[in-house]
Order: structure tokens, then C-alpha cells, then sequence
């Protein structure tokens, strides 16, 4: 084994034009590991939020509507509180009114107009109303998963800022600032570049750099 090892790296000696593996340091590895981790995650999360729109389709459509998107802090703690269109029906209309209130943060006409218009709808779904036990139970686990996600992607960001930050002296961060300056490349997108990429040292010209993101291509 060591032989062979040996008459690969003296191949590498006398025959420069072959090609052979960089491998990247351990502050592109971590870079790169975490990127990937990160939207492994958002992924996850997303097919929980596609649940959740199926389950709400079928027991509350209607609600869809009502906010920008159903996985907003506010959205998710009211679903969380009252499961069924019936459940803003039968409970206090003030309570409802201070949580949207303490929840969203834009004051008491949001939240009145936002309670008023969850009414509206579930007076419209009721009409149609169908929903039982285990629609209630889907739509309290798939918000549970939706938070968690949410949690440890700020987590696994918060690690991906922590890890630039300690590295401010490095060439590699270095880049990665450089990168940062162009207005269409934000933090995430940079950082997974360079995670990807691990070091622009690996190429000594720049159609090798177009050539690696398929940006020059040949015809034979």
C-alpha cells in the first residue's frame, strides 16, 4: 500500500498535467457542512409547511388567505391555540383579539381586522364544514415540526456566523467578504459558494473558474 501511494505521488512529480485532489481546509469543510445541513433543513421544513396547506385545504381554506404566508409567528401560534374553524367561534373574542395584538405587534386595528376576517371566513367554512380528530392532531404536529425546524435553522446560522466571524485573519473569510460586496450575494449564498468552492487559490485562471460552474462549455 505505502509503495503504490508512493508511485502515485512521483506520477504526480513527473507528469504535472495530471490532475489530482485539493482538499479543502477544515474552515471550508465546516463552511461547507453547515451550508449543507442548512438546506437540508429548510427542505424539510418546507414539505412540513406543504403539509400543513394540505391539512388546512381540507378543514380551513379559507385561513389560507388571511395572513402573507400561514408560517408566521402569529399564524402558527393561533392554529396552534384554536385547531378548528368552530374553536374562534366558541372562544372570547378579546382574548383572540390580545393574542393577534401581543403576537404581530401592529396594534389594536390589525388585530381587529384580522379576527374580524378570520370570522368571516369561519362563518364561510362552515357551511362545508368537515373536520375530525385526526385532522386537529396533523395540524398540531406539523407546526411542531415547522418550529423546530425553524429553531435549529437559526441555530445551525447563527453557528455559520460564529464560525466567520472567529475567522476574520483567514484568506478565506477574506473572500468572503470580497464576494459580500456585490449586492445580489447575501451571507448564505456566499458562504455556500465559498463552502463549495474552498478556496479560490485552486484556480490559476478564470475560465477554470467558469469551467467548474459549467459557465464555458466546449464543443468537440
Amino acid at each position: 500500500m505505502p509503495f503504490l501511494i508512493l508511485k502515485k505521488s512521483a506520477l504526480v512529480v513527473l507528469k504535472p498535467y495530471l490532475k489530482f485532489f485539493l482538499m479543502p481546509s477544515d474552515l471550508a469543510l465546516n463552511c461547507r457542512n453547515l451550508c449543507r445541513e442548512y438546506y437540508d433543513l429548510m427542505d424539510n421544513c418546507s414539505a412540513y409547511v406543504n403539509k400543513l396547506q394540505g391539512e388546512l385545504c381540507i378543514t380551513f381554506p379559507q385561513y389560507l388567505g388571511i395572513f402573507s404566508k400561514i408560517t408566521i409567528y402569529i399564524s402558527l401560534t393561533l392554529l396552534e391555540t384554536y385547531t378548528s374553524p368552530n374553536a374562534f367561534i366558541t372562544s372570547d373574542t378579546q382574548k383572540i383579539i390580545d393574542i393577534i395584538k401581543s403576537t404581530a405587534r401592529f396594534g389594536l386595528t390589525y388585530a381587529e381586522n384580522k379576527y374580524n376576517a378570520i370570522i368571516q371566513a369561519v362563518n364561510e367554512v362552515n357551511e362545508f364544514d368537515y373536520i375530525i380528530d385526526s385532522n386537529v392532531t396533523r395540524i398540531r404536529l406539523y407546526i411542531s415540526f415547522i418550529r423546530k425546524y425553524d429553531e435549529e435553522l437559526k441555530n445551525i446560522l447563527n453557528a455559520m456566523h460564529d464560525l466567520v466571524n472567529s475567522n476574520e485573519d483567514t484568506d478565506f473569510v477574506k473572500q468572503i467578504h470580497l464576494i459580500e460586496t456585490f449586492k445580489v450575494a447575501g451571507f448564505l449564498s456566499t458562504e455556500s459558494l465559498m463552502g463549495e468552492i474552498g478556496d479560490f487559490s485552486a484556480f490559476s485562471k478564470l475560465k477554470q473558474l467558469f469551467s467548474y460552474f459549467g459557465l464555458d462549455p466546449t464543443v468537440k
